[in-house]
């Protein structure tokens, strides 16, 4: 490298006298404005050198890349990166992993568990409600064999969010307009509603679900 940058400097030497002494006034630490330089000059002298010099300017901006924090692009934390969760497409306790919850089989605890779980959505988005989001609306349903549903409406362009409670099965199904429908079990260690296969956390989903349509952010 350094004998082809010396033949450069010769032809210059001899064709732009003038040029070359200039050159020489840069200091050693700014090679790269060195070598920029150098291809401008002998573009229109030396056509035979002109690609080489163009590769060791692309090759030195190569190895300087990431080495200048002006050049580097700051990371920008996510929810999915928020200590405490894994980035995946979903939010995870970061100490479950993959491990299936192990589904609350007793009617009367799962029911409990479920109505205390739709009042906690209504009061996370409570703050939420008109005239912080023009169109949003809340909507519970009650029924005599122990079911429920919930229904947030996001108005006609942003879809419906809809939570319903299958007593026989003891899960809660949900269906969301950007990730589609997930079902839940009441997971008997951490006393959450988890994804009964994969162990997502419902309020985990909606939240980041809704976070995407809505202004603010569930109080949860």
């Amino acid at each position: 490298l350094l004998s082809r940058t010396a033949a450069i400097g010769q032809i210059l030497n001899r064709k732009h006298p003038d040029i070359s002494s200039r050159l020489s006034s840069y200091p050693l630490t700014r090679p790269y404005l060195q070598q920029k330089s150098l291809v401008c000059c002998i573009s229109s002298s030396d056509g035979n050198n002109v690609q080489h010099s163009k590769r060791i300017i692309r090759r030195r901006r190569k190895r300087n890349v990431g080495v200048h924090s002006s050049q580097t692009k700051p990371i920008v934390p996510t929810l999915a990166t928020t200590a405490g969760y894994r980035s995946s497409n979903v939010w995870v306790p970061s100490d479950r992993g993959n491990i299936s919850p192990i589904p609350e089989t007793n009617m009367g605890v799962f029911l409990s568990a479920a109505s205390a779980l739709f009042v906690r959505i209504e009061i996370a988005l409570n703050p939420l409600l008109p005239p912080t989001n023009d169109h949003i609306e809340i909507e519970r349903n009650d029924s005599a064999n122990g079911g429920c549903s919930l229904l947030v409406h996001l108005g006609p362009l942003d879809g419906s969010y809809s939570l319903s409670v299958d007593t026989e099965r003891c899960v809660v199904e949900l269906k969301s307009p950007i990730s589609g429908a997930y079902t839940y079990v009441l997971d008997q260690n951490s006393g959450e509603f988890l994804e009964e296969t994969e162990g997502h956390s419902l309020v985990g989903l909606m939240t980041r679900d809704l976070i995407r349509q809505i202004r603010g952010c569930p109080n949860f």
